[in-house]
């Protein structure tokens, strides 16, 4: 039955409601049990407004919790929230799905609430299993997870999301809200063949519940197996994909899973969680192809980046090609999140004469191609001595003679040992200028 153990008696939470049947038998239940205090309990409503008869499922839940004296609250989905969502997604789904849990993160945060109750039941539990297996897609846990966590596209919030009734079936929910006259509504979409879901609920009968279930239990017994590999993985990278490494690994399914998890890491699972099933086969194949430098399109703003032995999520900021001009040495310049401003012999990064100005701080292959160290092209020993794609996107300065005057710390490290450098370029120490004072002008990076 109701797994009420979940729940701690001293904490809030919402509970969300729809008016149809199983959040209807969600709602009846909290309320009848009196081990619990129904004040420690909100109602969130969302009506999306795109039914003719959704003004009545918002009104059933208002009805109930008006009579039995329980707080609720409601939103009703404007076009301005649809026209927001759908910077994000085009499926209707995916945008009613961040549209709820958003309104409810607002509720949890204004009433300190620990966590919000869905009314997933075992029927829903069956339909998720079946659709992960049509799928073939990495899945944290087959099935409907009694705890997940959502965590919100616009913003860093997030909120617990308990399901505690995954142990029944739908027709108990239904025969319970008859036997006890409690309104519901029934949602006529759901019997439409519109979406796979649907399809599967139509064909459930057919299934055997029980075998289902211990199939289901096989197979996340397994999944925690290759999730403790996946972990160990990132033990003995220090938690990044090492391209060598990876490329040894011989199952497929535990590559999209290190590939997913460091995707968890970086709490950017919403980047890849919608999409298509072989997008992580093409990232498998990416990373493991013999080319060394890579650069993944994920969305209109992040990148996944291969270099070398490295594996990195970029922004596009972050990738972009970007030069600036230094002309005027009493102003303050920025390049991407440096600031360089003019300083002082005592406290400088790095200095030049002032018939070496106008100066250039850029990351452009294109501009970098024309630059020479030790009578080589710059370009050339970023390939001979294998530099990362992203140290190279990091800033070069250079002279209106295209001598370099001071490169990013990462960048010297690299060219340091085989000696590129000149004494003036390893920066940071006091160079002997034999000009006279007048003609040097310091510059400060921060």
């Amino acid at each position: 039955m109701m797994n009420f153990d979940m729940l701690d008696k001293n904490q809030k939470y919402i509970i969300a409601v729809s008016g149809g049947p199983d959040s209807m038998f969600l709602l009846d239940n909290i309320y009848q049990n009196k081990e619990f205090d129904i004040h420690n309990f909100i109602v969130g409503v969302v009506n999306y407004k795109k039914r003719s008869d959704s003004d009545i499922d918002q009104q059933i839940v208002i009805d109930y919790c008006t009579r039995h004296k329980i707080a609720y609250y409601v939103k009703e989905v404007s076009q301005d929230d649809y026209l927001k969502y759908q910077q994000v997604s085009h499926n209707f789904q995916t945008i009613a799905r961040d549209i709820r849990y958003d309104f409810f993160i607002e509720l949890a945060q204004q009433y300190a609430c620990a966590a919000v109750l869905v009314a997933h039941n075992l029927t829903d539990n069956i339909e998720t299993y079946i659709l992960q297996k049509q799928r073939n897609n990495i899945v944290e846990h087959y099935g409907l997870s009694p705890d997940s966590i959502y965590h919100s596209k616009f913003s860093a919030n997030t909120i617990a999301i308990k399901r505690i009734m995954l142990n029944i079936r739908r027709e108990f929910i239904i025969e319970y809200l008859n036997n006890n006259k409690i309104n519901y509504a029934l949602d006529y979409t759901n019997i439409l063949g519109i979406y796979n879901r649907n399809v599967i609920r139509s064909e459930l009968q057919d299934f055997n519940f029980a075998d289902l279930l211990t199939e289901m239990e096989n197979q996340n017994h397994a999944n925690e197996k290759l999730k403790q590999v996946v972990r160990d993985y990132f033990i003995d990278n220090f938690g990044q994909i090492n391209v060598p490494s990876f490329t040894s690994i011989t199952d497929l399914r535990l590559q999209k899973m290190i590939i997913f998890n460091y995707f968890k890491i970086a709490k950017l699972t919403c980047l890849i969680i919608n999409k298509k099933r072989k997008f992580l086969d093409e990232v498998v194949k990416e990373i493991t192809s013999p080319k060394p430098n890579i650069m993944i399109k994920i969305n209109e703003e992040y990148f996944l980046v291969k270099s070398y032995e490295n594996v990195e999520i970029k922004t596009k900021a972050q990738l972009a090609l970007t030069t600036v001009i230094i002309n005027n040495t009493r102003q303050t310049y920025q390049w991407k999140n440096h600031i360089i401003t003019e300083s002082t012999k005592d406290n400088f990064t790095f200095f030049v004469s002032t018939d070496q100005l106008p100066l250039k701080i850029t990351n452009d292959p294109e501009i970098l191609k024309n630059v020479l160290l030790n009578g080589k092209q710059l370009t050339k020993i970023f390939i001979k001595e294998k530099i990362n794609l992203l140290i190279r996107l990091n800033y070069v300065i250079i002279d209106k003679n295209n001598e370099i005057v001071a490169i990013n710390d990462l960048l010297r490290a690299k060219l340091r040992k085989p000696s590129y450098l000149s004494e003036k370029c390893l920066l940071n120490e006091k160079y002997n200028f034999n000009q006279k004072e007048k003609f040097i002008i310091y510059f400060m990076i921060k």
